[in-house]
């Protein structure tokens, strides 16, 4: 009798695995003891039957020779630990066999569009739809069954990933199990609050003097308005008014529209662009020009000597807005209304950005006036200044310079 052999492996170290039951008749099945591969001896196709009918079955997950890869063949008895319990061990192979089956390719790709109609059905940003679906493909694609959320724990468990970057998908696969209606316990979330890189006012001059035309104008637009790299993406040409010297913003993650002015040399730089679709920017203006930006930051850093403008990004310069607002007001609530923050926390960051950039020359920082009658004092408060100190019956208020 010839050996069977593995067509995964190669190994000749196979097990019979009881029979398949086709409609050309039974055939023969076996089991790899090496990689744990079930297949079907094609030489074993009944005479006159359609050879396209048989093919290898699925590999499982786990070889024979690991923990899940039990076989239902008969147990031997050890003289030391007595005879393993039959019905457990058999449950045990019924658990591995379900658990090895895996999803066909085309069940996949109709679950995850399917996942992508649920996204707009919810309403969600055009943004976050790409996002969470690349998200499910990446599972896939590093070999998790999606429509096991036991085996997506696993898989995500075994990715070298920060805390951050795991919970997003953790987020994102709880979106999809809520779409399957299945249950499925979210895992401990972690999330480390990060610090991120804020430029200075000279590394975003620079970036804007030396990038091309394009990269130069988005990174002035935030610089002048903080505006997020996605709501600069669907500025619109009918948001700008040229006359007035303003911008209206279309804000993103649920916070207010805006109205705020910007200067002539940015509107003329705008003007300059050429009017191909509703975009100031183009159909496909931010992922190119961030592309763009990578490429374009590595020349100019390394002809200017600036190490710091291979770190410059469209979200580093809205950080070097902030910063710029909490320096100028050292009130975090108008920073983050200003901002278009939900959370209290993301303006936080700005104390140590305005620390680290601007250092402790707060103190002359200040513009003095004196009032010497009730009207003169109301005055200063209605245009923001606070009183300090009174010296000689005369009154000082101060308020920081802009």
């Amino acid at each position: 009798m010839s050996t069977i052999t593995c067509p995964s492996c190669r190994s000749e170290r196979t097990w019979r695995d009881g029979t398949r039951q086709t409609r050309n008749g039974d055939v023969q099945r076996y089991l790899c003891r090496e990689c744990g591969y079930r297949f079907s001896e094609r030489s074993e196709i009944p005479p006159g039957s359609n050879p396209g009918s048989f093919s290898y079955l699925e590999p499982n997950r786990h070889g024979f020779n690991r923990k899940s890869g039990l076989s239902n063949r008969q147990i031997c008895v050890s003289e030391t630990k007595g005879a393993k319990n039959l019905v457990e061990v058999k449950s045990q192979i019924e658990k591995w066999a379900a658990g090895a089956t895996k999803v066909d390719e085309a069940t996949v790709k109709g679950k995850i569009v399917e996942f992508l109609w649920y996204l707009k059905r919810e309403n969600y940003a055009e943004s976050t739809i790409g996002r969470y679906v690349k998200e499910i493909e990446l599972l896939v694609k590093r070999g998790a069954n999606i429509l096991d959320p036991e085996d997506v724990k696993e898989t995500i468990a075994k990715q070298e990933w920060c805390d951050n970057r795991r919970t997003q998908v953790y987020w994102v696969y709880d979106a999809f199990a809520k779409m399957l209606r299945i249950g499925w316990d979210l895992p401990k979330i972690r999330i480390q609050q990060k610090i991120g890189f804020c430029p200075t006012e000279k590394t975003v001059n620079q970036a804007i003097a030396g990038l091309g035309n394009k990269i130069s104008i988005a990174i002035q637009l935030i610089k002048e308005t903080g505006i997020r790299s996605g709501e600069a993406d669907n500025l619109r040409w009918n948001q700008i008014n040229f006359e007035t010297g303003t911008i209206t913003i279309v804000p993103e993650k649920g916070s207010n529209p805006t109205v705020k002015k910007v200067s002539q040399d940015l509107l003329g730089r705008i003007s300059s662009l050429p009017r191909v679709s509703e975009k100031i920017f183009g159909k496909h203006g931010y992922n190119s020009m961030r592309t763009n930006l990578a490429q374009q930051r590595k020349v100019l850093a390394k002809k200017l000597g600036n190490p710091e403008l291979l770190r410059l990004t469209f979200v580093s310069i809205r950080h070097f807005y902030g910063t710029k607002l909490y320096h100028q007001f050292h009130d975090l609530m108008t920073a983050q209304k200003l901002m278009g923050h939900k959370r209290f926390t993301s303006t936080l960051q700005y104390i140590d950005y305005e620390k680290a950039i601007y250092g402790d020359y707060r103190e002359d920082e200040w513009v003095c006036k004196t009032a010497q009658s009730p009207e003169e004092a109301k005055d200063l408060i209605e245009v923001g200044f606070q009183y300090e100190d009174t010296i000689g019956g005369i009154h000082l208020y101060k308020k920081r310079k802009l």
